[in-house]
């Protein structure tokens, strides 16, 4: 069965979002009372989601330099899943491949990683998160089709995922898919407000379709949430060039003013549409 957004889920989003407005208005106020440093040396603009070595330019019409990194960090949907272990002694070795899938897809073997977890979810059709893995290891290999084949089957499984959904708008977007990796990033952000990968990958597909006004809120959002991460900073302050805007609205303060009008603006009137980007580029 198709997910689709109910009334209950849209009312959860909402107070999600309320709650990273409240937040953010905090972090606002204190970042008003703080003197910094304002300006940014100019970066390298980066799609971050597992961090990889090769680089990849983009068709982009700005001229900071640009490049995809697509994370391989410890992130809680990338481990292990304790459930998904077998206790019958007959199945340990097939038990042992989501494990042995995640160690090749860390040690930079995306072809091991789609060899034992492609096994793995042959033997447990049902595991989410074996799905959603097999999807990155299959985007890194460049097969997005396939990819976004075992994506839209974890999206069913678990569709309270906000990394399947994410995982899914990536093999949109590499497989040119652009309007439905857009609604797929806004599916990611109505499970998850916070998901800042969801927010820094949505917003650097924008830039990649000069689209630089849109993808400054996201961004926005994104670093004010993770202000540490200097992707996030570098992605924010492209769009910013490409917009014409003053690149003093890296400021703190001036970001998280942006971040907290982004989320006013994801926050549709009762039957209003709660994609503000659109479904369509």
């Amino acid at each position: 069965m198709k997910y689709t957004t109910t009334e209950r889920d849209r009312s959860e989003a909402l107070l999600r979002w309320s709650a990273v407005g409240l937040a953010l208005a905090f972090f606002a106020g204190v970042a008003a009372c703080t003197d910094g440093d304002r300006k940014l040396p100019v970066g390298e603009v980066a799609i971050a989601e597992i961090e990889v070595t090769t680089e990849i330019e983009p068709s982009t019409t700005f001229e900071t330099p640009v490049a995809i990194h697509e994370e391989r960090v410890q992130r809680a949907d990338a481990v292990p899943d304790v459930n998904a272990q077998v206790s019958d002694a007959r199945a340990v070795a097939q038990s042992d491949r989501y494990s042995l899938g995640i160690a090749a897809w860390r040690g930079g073997d995306p072809e091991g990683a789609e060899e034992h977890l492609r096994a793995w979810v042959a033997h447990r059709p049902d595991h989410a998160k074996g799905r959603v893995n097999l999807a990155r290891a299959l985007i890194e290999i460049g097969r997005p089709y396939e990819a976004r084949e075992h994506a839209g089957i974890a999206t069913d499984l678990d569709p309270g995922s906000s990394a399947a959904w994410r995982t899914m708008a990536r093999a949109q977007a590499q497989s040119g898919d652009c309007s439905s990796a857009l609604a797929s990033y806004e599916e990611a952000l109505l499970v998850d407000p916070e998901d800042v990968w969801a927010l820094n990958n949505m917003g650097y597909l924008l830039i990649e379709h000069g689209r630089f006004e849109d993808a400054i809120g996201p961004l926005a959002l994104a670093v004010t949430l993770d202000g540490a991460n200097a992707l996030f900073r570098s992605n924010l302050l492209a769009a910013l060039e490409g917009a014409g805007r003053d690149l003093d609205e890296l400021d703190a303060f001036v970001t998280g003013q942006l971040a907290e009008r982004y989320i006013r603006e994801r926050e549709p009137p009762p039957g209003g549409d709660p994609w503000p980007h659109g479904r369509g580029m």
